[in-house]
């Protein structure tokens, strides 16, 4: 009776065995058997102390350690054309790429001619619409293996829109943009917002150009000309979708605000507040913040869930991408608070922001 019980222990702990040892190869053949993570590269971007270049490589390597691919960070060094050849040979599942890197100055060829020569890759271009027209880092119709990124700006100005009308004093508030077709997405965000929280606001405007011009982002003396024009008007805060040209409207405020009359300048982009002087925070009421490392985290993300399609994209408020600072403590916090509904009702679909103009802006000059 005992050698029958030790008899089938051990036919037991043989069958165990067999259990484990099969379950063990089940999962080295499924193991075997799965799909190697994506390759995403990332090209032409680090770390430069430009804000918008370190967002997008934080968001790269924030996804890198979030979620399973395999990450690559590409540089060329002595050859572009030839070492970006052998990294896109191994075949990568993404490309990542902005046109804040002068692609086709350094490699030769624009992405889209590069992209078609690869259409097994998905080529992400973030931001080529913000391009004035004489660029050429995208040319021609995008391939289909291209993907242009682009963001609702009009959703981010809405919220400084907001914030514009329900600072001022004088009952005034101010548009300054680089040209139509770059900026009237911004001027109708503002806008609308402004109106949305005060029906008793004027808006003015001033373009700095009426045609695609490069100049008109890299001018602070020109910003600040434009600007000086629309604080005359009467206008006490002021917002400025000209890039680096903002920085003149800022000196604007700074330099001609009295005791009695206080100016304001909001930023665009960044959260201006991080370049500004110190007696210049004094003026900087917020800024319009495009989260850049959000958007290449979604793109990510998308990718491995089967998502994302060819073609094109706009990121807004409801994927974390469009925000504005309250650095410097300038914003009431009543004012927050109508703020934050605002952000959250964009979010969820209850306000959707116009992409343009309704016209209650007076005509821009």
């Amino acid at each position: 009776m005992a050698l029958d019980r030790r008899a089938r222990r051990r036919l037991w702990g043989l069958a165990a065995a067999v259990v484990v040892l099969a379950g063990i190869g089940l999962a080295v053949i499924l193991a075997a058997l799965a799909p190697d993570p994506p390759t995403i590269a990332l090209v032409g971007i680090q770390r430069s102390g430009s804000v918008r270049s370190d967002q997008l490589v934080n968001g790269f390597e924030r996804a890198a350690r979030e979620l399973e691919f395999t990450a690559e960070q590409f540089f060329p060094t002595s050859d572009p054309p030839g070492e970006l050849a052998d990294m896109l040979d191994t075949n990568p599942d993404m490309v990542l790429v902005s046109f804040g890197f002068d692609f086709e100055q350094i490699f030769g060829e624009s992405v889209s001619e590069v992209a078609a020569r690869y259409p097994d890759t998905l080529f992400v271009g973030e931001d080529f619409e913000d391009l004035p027209a004489s660029a050429t880092t995208l040319v021609g119709p995008a391939p289909p293996n291209m993907l242009e990124l682009s963001y609702r700006f009009e959703e981010g100005s809405f919220l400084v829109g907001a914030a514009a009308a329900l600072t001022s004093e004088t009952g005034q508030v101010g548009f300054v943009g680089a040209y139509p077709e770059h900026a009237e997405r911004f001027r109708a965000g503002f806008e609308a917002g402004a109106v949305a929280v005060r029906d008793d606001i004027t808006v003015q405007c001033r373009w700095l150009s009426f045609y695609p011009n490069a100049e008109a982002f890299e001018d602070p003396v020109l910003g600040r000309s434009a600007a000086e024009v629309v604080y005359d008007r009467g206008a006490d805060v002021i917002y400025t979708a000209a890039g680096f040209t903002g920085t003149g409207t800022l000196t604007a405020a700074t330099e001609g605000s009295t005791p009695i009359a206080h100016r304001w300048a909001i930023g665009v982009d960044v959260d201006q507040s991080i370049f500004a002087e110190p007696r210049e925070r004094d003026h900087l009421l917020t800024s319009m913040v495009i989260r850049r490392d959000n958007a290449f985290r979604h793109v990510i993300g998308a990718l491995l869930d089967g998502s994302l399609e060819p073609g094109s994209l706009e990121l807004g408020m409801a994927e974390d991408v469009m925000e504005y600072s309250s650095a410097g403590g300038h914003l009431d916090p009543a004012v927050i608070e109508r703020l934050d509904t605002l952000r959250a009702d964009i979010s969820n679909g209850v306000i959707v922001v116009p992409d343009v103009p309704a016209g209650r802006a007076n005509e821009c000059s």
